[in-house]
Formats: C-alpha cells, sequence, structure tokens
C-alpha cells in the first residue's frame, strides 16, 4: 500500500505489476484500476470421460479433450475481461496464468491481471468482448507502443494428444534400450504444429497481424496422453498509442518471465518431451520383465495347444 500527499495524485487502485512495471504501464497510458481475476475449476466428467478414454486407444488428437480445456480456458478469459468491465476498463494487462491440482482429477485455473484504462482504445462501458487483454510484461507494452503496435488479446490454444495402443507398446519397448522414442517425437510434433495452427486461426479472427511472446507448454496428462499449451499476445499496428517518454529508464530492465505456470511452476521448470520420455522409460523398465513373463506364458500355452492337436490327428 503506498500514499502520495502529491497534488492530482492518482485515484485508489489494485494491480498485480511491479514498481518498474507499473511504471510502464503509466508512461505507455495504461492507467490501473484494480486487480481483477478469472477461475474454473473443473473436472473431466463421465460422459465425455468414457469417450475420450476409447479415443486414446487410437493414436492421434483426443477432440473430445482439446475441444474441452480450450473452452475451460475460454471462459475463465471470459470472466476476467468480465470483472475487468464492470470495473470501467477497457484493458487488462500483466495477464498471468496457473493451472493447479485439487485433489483426483480436479483442476483450476486462475487467471489474474491489472484492469487497466487506456485514453486511445474503446471508450464508455464495454462488453467483455472489447476489453483488450495481454500477458506482455509492462517492459514489453511500453517497447510495443514505441514500435507502433497495440494488442488486442491474450491468445490460447490447446492440443491432447493420444500415443495409442500399438504406439504405447511401440515405446515400452523402445525404453529397453538407449536412443530415440520415434513414437513420441512424432507424436509430441505433430501437437506443437496442431496446437501452433489453432493459436493462428484464433489471430486471424481476430484481424491480428502478428502473435508474439509465444509460449509452448507440454505435460504428460496420464500414461501415452500429452497435452500442449500454447500462449501468445495477438497485436495490431497502431500510432495512437506512443508513450510519454522518449526511451524507457534504465531500471526498467527487460526480463523474461513465464505468463504460463503449473502447479506454481513456470514454463523454464516444467516438464518438457525431454524428461516425459525419460520417465515414460523409466516407467517402462519395471514393467519389461512383467510383459516378458506374459508373454513367455502365452507363448507356452499356445504351443502347448499346437501339441495337442497335433497328437490328436
Amino acid at each position: 500500500a503506498v500514499h502520495s500527499d502529491a497534488p492530482g495524485a492518482h485515484p485508489l487502485f489494485t494491480t498485480s505489476a511491479s514498481g518498474i512495471e507499473l511504471y510502464c504501464h503509466l508512461d505507455a497510458g495504461y492507467q490501473p484500476v484494480r486487480f481483477v481475476m478469472g477461475n474454473v475449476a473443473y473436472a473431466l466428467g463421465v460422459g465425455r470421460g468414457v469417450l475420450g478414454g476409447l479415443r486414446t486407444m487410437a493414436k492421434g488428437e483426443v477432440k473430445e479433450y482439446s475441444e474441452m480445456y480450450n473452452g475451460i480456458r475460454h471462459l475463465a478469459l471470459h470472466r476476467m475481461k468480465q470483472e475487468a468491465a464492470e470495473a470501467g476498463a477497457n484493458a487488462v494487462v500483466d495477464v498471468r496464468i496457473e493451472i493447479r491440482p485439487f485433489g483426483q482429477g480436479i483442476v483450476e485455473l486462475l487467471m489474474t491481471g491489472t484492469a487497466a484504462h487506456h485514453a486511445h482504445l474503446a471508450q464508455g462501458k464495454l462488453s467483455a468482448d472489447h476489453v483488450v487483454t495481454s500477458e506482455l510484461t509492462g517492459n514489453e507494452l511500453w517497447n510495443l507502443a514505441k514500435l507502433g503496435y497495440a494488442p488486442i488479446e491474450l491468445v490460447m490454444a490447446t492440443s491432447v494428444y493420444s500415443i495409442g495402443l500399438a504406439g504405447g507398446l511401440g515405446t515400452l519397448f523402445s525404453g529397453m534400450v538407449r536412443g530415440e522414442l520415434s513414437e513420441l517425437t512424432r507424436l509430441v510434433y505433430h501437437a506443437r504444429e496442431n496446437c501452433i495452427e489453432l493459436l493462428r486461426q484464433e489471430a486471424k479472427r481476430l484481424g491480428a497481424e502478428r502473435v508474439i511472446g509465444n509460449r509452448l507448454h507440454i505435460r504428460e496428462l496420464s500414461q501415452g496422453l500429452i497435452e500442449v499449451v500454447a500462449v501468445g499476445t495477438a497485436l495490431r499496428p497502431t500510432k495512437e498509442l506512443t508513450p510519454a517518454s522518449p526511451t524507457l529508464i534504465s531500471q526498467a530492465v527487460i526480463t523474461e518471465t513465464d505468463a504460463l505456470s503449473l502447479n506454481g511452476v513456470g514454463m523454464a521448470g516444467v516438464m518438457g518431451s525431454v524428461d516425459m520420455a525419460n520417465q515414460i522409460r523409466r516407467r517402462a523398465n519395471p514393467m519389461v520383465g512383467c510383459f516378458i513373463a506374459f508373454m513367455v506364458m502365452i507363448f507356452t500355452i499356445i504351443t502347448g495347444i499346437v501339441a495337442a492337436l497335433s497328437q490328436h490327428h
């Protein structure tokens, strides 16, 4: 909590920004209004879970899961924008996204940011759809304004892919030796490509010229089932959002921060595809002995049946 006796001091506000980011927001014209958030706590659900569970037996995208996760994330974003609109803001800056588990099969998605008002964005009583959102830092927003760009909206996409039953067995055997897990490599590649394409399509619908600050995250939902999340900010060119200062102060050092975190861990600390492959290999090794013993048992039974039939004839 801070206080100023200076004439014309800014009215009371709350913000998620640091001191440096607040300076950048103010200099770029974003007057803070209040701290806002939007959240969704969700579970998989029985109906969609059964259908999705059957789909995981085949290799490729599990659209039921992808569509559900995409819908949930956009719902949280809409709730945050709605709260900002009700506070009289026309933008939400410095958005952060957290995904946290709550017991078995239950997850909360939380988005937080600073609702702000900019004199050169849409004015008046706005609907949530007209509120600008961005996951960029104050430093990045300032530099974008200097370059002649303005944010339109935080864009997100999710792809859930299954390695499939056959691919899972192949990965199991591959885990017995060192080297690339080719099935997993191809699966992760296609999942990322699909996720980026979804992000591109969303930006195109918004009329954006480009998407920056792209962050890709991959995690394993369950054995053989992965989720890829892409987050970025869609931009449009403009000459109206020029910052008040000609140069950024030296204290505002540009630092890279994570807009998306899972279980309190930022993107840089989240398990990537290499770590996931290693986990699959580690899990596979204890299973190898049981699997081989089972196959030997089946082979013995089949051999005995064939021998019995031969003697009968």
